[in-house]
């Protein structure tokens, strides 16, 4: 009997030991293979923020072609909320297009954020547009000024937003709401409002790169 509890007893100890080693060994694996993935996360990271870094004088550039391709890039890069936020924060209209693509994603956050550049960008390029030299519809677009500066609004066109603005029922209640509010704000609701301005103004889509 004492030979076969001696017996029992070295192999479920021999059976804990080899439990605890390959429980060890499982652990072991399983950080290194966490740590690998974490130093393969952060290489690609720092190679796409390098990326991005690069393409930042695209969108700086006199050129619109050029800055319309920044934008591309940042899309095809993942980075569509940063694109989209540049080029509203720009008021560029070289950006334009590549909102409106973004407007079908199927991101219900970047869709969003997409209608509400996308509306802003059409609705200050009207603004800009001068009616005598372009049309009422369909405004050519020049390049965003750069260093700073600021373009003129046609004040005709103004005040037919400002009008639209004062009776619209769509936006009862939102009548002492700013021009400027409007055309940039990122707000849901404002954004809709853009959407209501644009279609009722008879603004179509922009043709970009042409001079007003």
């Amino acid at each position: 009997m004492r030979h076969k509890l001696g017996a029992l007893s070295t192999l479920i100890s021999s059976v804990v030991i080899g439990a605890v080693g390959l429980w060890a060994t499982t652990e072991y694996n399983a950080k290194q293979l966490a740590v690998s993935q974490l130093e393969q996360k952060q290489a690609s990271e720092i190679e796409l923020t390098k990326q991005l870094e690069d393409l930042f004088p695209y969108l700086s550039s006199d050129d619109t072609n050029k800055r319309k391709f920044g934008y591309a890039m940042f899309v095809a890069l993942g980075r569509e909320t940063l694109a989209l936020s540049l080029m509203g924060a720009n008021n560029d209209p070289a950006g334009q297009p590549i909102a409106a693509s973004l407007t079908t994603s199927t991101n219900h956050l970047i869709a969003a954020q997409a209608m509400s550049v996308n509306s802003s960008l059409k609705l200050n390029a009207w603004l800009v547009a001068s009616p005598a030299a372009t049309g009422v519809g369909n405004p050519p677009i020049s390049p965003a000024p750069t260093g700073g500066g600021i373009p003129t609004l046609n004040p005709d066109r103004v005040n037919a937003l400002q009008q639209w603005v004062g009776t619209h029922s769509v936006i009862a209640g939102l009548k002492d709401v700013p021009v400027e509010a409007l055309l940039n704000s990122p707000d849901p609701k404002l954004a809709a409002v853009r959407g209501e301005a644009i279609r009722d103004l008879g603004i179509k889509s922009l043709a970009i790169g042409a001079s007003p």
